[in-house]
This record gives structure tokens, C-alpha cells and sequence, in this order.
């Protein structure tokens, strides 16, 4: 919600925030002037989708899982690897990270440039190696080992959300 908040406010000042939040739901255009009281009415109208960014998980594999987390309501953003989810962390907001652990994915990196750039997100790591499976619980980060049961991928998204 404070990304809502912000971007009543802000709006004007930040038009790169602006067409990103336009495009998850988290904006509300508005009259100037507003009062603090008709910022709270607004907040309480704004019901967005959840947004899940998916990385490396563009394989055929994870098509039921990526459909199962579509028809729960979840907004989708892919993105092919971690590199690319770098360059984008400064232009999206989600609320959870869902990453297909490869075997040549340093995890402990990644988890650590994440939550330094988005400290709220949740993440979830998807697991086939005992490396990456090391370094994860190192970090007290929620995984799951392949291979995994949709439900409970969608339980522990739920769980991190506090649903």
C-alpha cells in the first residue's frame, strides 16, 4: 500500500513511477488539490493484483504452474534470468520473486542485490542442487525442492503474503 500512497503524491514529480504503477494498478489520478482525507477514501478503493515476477521460468515445464498462479489473480512479469531482473529493479514493483534456481545461478548474490533494492519482496527459490540448497537456507530464504506440487508453491506465495 505505501507504493500506492506514494504514487497519489508523487505522480507529477516521477513519470517513469507513474506509467509502472499505471501499469499494475497501484495509481489513482486525482484533482489537485487533495486533502489527506480524500487520500485515505482512495487507498481504501484500490484492490490491485498481486504481482509475482517469475525468473527463469520460461520453459514449458512451468507452463501449469505459471496458468495455476494467472487463474489465482496473480499479475505475471517474466523475466529470462537474474541479469535481466537486475536491470529491471529499479523500473517494477512486485510482491513476490519466484526464480527457478539454475545450477549456475549464484542464489546468495542474487538474494542479497534483491532485497537490497526491494527489502519487502518476498522470495521464493526453486531448487534442484545441493549448492544453491546450502546457500538458501544460509539465508533463511523460502525454497522448495524440485520437483514440487503446484499447491504448494501457491500455499507458500500465500503464506509470505500473510493470506
Amino acid at each position: 500500500m505505501p507504493q500506492s500512497f506514494f504514487s497519489l503524491i508523487e505522480k507529477d514529480q516521477n513519470p517513469s513511477f507513474v506509467e509502472n504503477a499505471e501499469k499494475f494498478g497501484a495509481i489513482h489520478f486525482f484533482k489537485s488539490p487533495i486533502n489527506v482525507k480524500q487520500i485515505f477514501e482512495i487507498l481504501g478503493q484500490i484492490k490491485r493484483k498481486q504481482n509475482i515476477a517469475l525468473v527463469n521460468m520460461d520453459s514449458e515445464d512451468f507452463e501449469p504452474l505459471n496458468k495455476a498462479l494467472a487463474e489465482e489473480g496473480f499479475h505475471l512479469l517474466s523475466y529470462a534470468d537474474c541479469n535481466k531482473l537486475y536491470e529491471e529493479l529499479n523500473n517494477s514493483f512486485f510482491d513476490i520473486a519466484l526464480i527457478n534456481a539454475k545450477i549456475d545461478t549464484n542464489i546468495a548474490d542474487f538474494h542479497d542485490k534483491l532485497q537490497q533494492q526491494m527489502p519487502n519482496t518476498g522470495s521464493i527459490y526453486l531448487l534442484n542442487d545441493d549448492k544453491n540448497l546450502e546457500a538458501i537456507k544460509q539465508k533463511g530464504c523460502f525454497y522448495l525442492t524440485k520437483p514440487f506440487e503446484i499447491e504448494n508453491v501457491i500455499s507458500l506465495i500465500n503464506k509470505i503474503l500473510g493470506k
